[in-house]
């Protein structure tokens, strides 16, 4: 096993088609299996929330989201950094493909109001066959009768799109509690799978600038991420190095 040390944080260092088979290997197993892409974002926030990186300790396994986390490994660690950039975004499609193909029921918990009434349909496009146990929009509180709907499901994975740090605290409070086998933290994913969101266009993809695009859409909510956060993380991962 692959591992990449980033700010104290150990990340698995998998292609998509080894997260995919580790996922069918916990659903068969019945094992409690957690996870998210980690993006500088996340490594920043819980920098300063004790909380969130306690939570982020407690998951399965956290793997590395876009071009700021492998750039990092590469610079700390030459060709021991991780072998391919990897996202999120690129790997939910993964699964769900999976999912269909081995009949695994799927679950939705997050988005918004709008991307969880898009959802089934835009998913429906795309895998026709996926068997779609549950969907419900994102909640201020944390209810007992939502882990209870999501247990009732018997589902096989578990999409919680609740942003950080609400989603990594929910799956620290309920994972054992709706006994879902797999249960993938995503962030804003749930609103690009339901179309509410667009990803940049390929050459953005291509030149690892998708922060950059995402910037241009949402320059007040995002610029302070992105022109404060950046550099900061990379401040951080210098210190690192200088201890190695």
């Amino acid at each position: 096993m692959r591992v990449v040390n980033i700010l104290g944080y150990e990340f698995l260092d998998f292609r998509y088609y080894e997260i995919v088979s580790l996922i069918h290997e916990k659903i068969s197993k019945k094992e409690i299996f957690t996870c998210l892409n980690v993006n500088p974002h996340i490594l920043n926030e819980a920098d300063k929330d004790e909380n969130l990186s306690k939570n982020l300790n407690k998951l399965s396994a956290i793997f590395a989201d876009g071009i700021g986390v492998y750039l990092a490994s590469r610079y700390l660690y030459g060709k021991y950094g991780f072998e391919k950039k990897i996202t999120g975004t690129d790997l939910y499609p993964q699964i769900l493909s999976y999912a269909e193909k081995y009949e695994k029921k799927v679950f939705f918990f997050g988005g918004g109001e709008e991307a969880s009434a898009m959802l089934e349909s835009s998913l429906r496009q795309k895998y026709p066959k996926l068997k779609i146990s549950g969907i419900i929009k994102r909640e201020t509180k944390f209810t007992d009768l939502t882990v209870a709907k999501i247990r009732s499901t018997n589902s096989d994975i578990l999409f919680v799109g609740l942003g950080s740090p609400y989603q990594e605290d929910w799956l620290a409070k309920f994972s054992k509690q709706v006994s879902v086998p797999v249960q993938i933290a995503m962030g804003s994913g749930i609103e690009f799978l339901s179309g509410n969101y667009k990803r940049a266009p390929k050459l953005f993809q291509n030149l690892g600038l998708e922060w950059f695009y995402r910037f241009l859409k949402e320059p007040s909510r995002l610029w302070k991420r992105y022109f404060i956060g950046n550099p900061y993380f990379i401040y951080k991962i210098i210190l690192q190095k200088l201890k190695n």
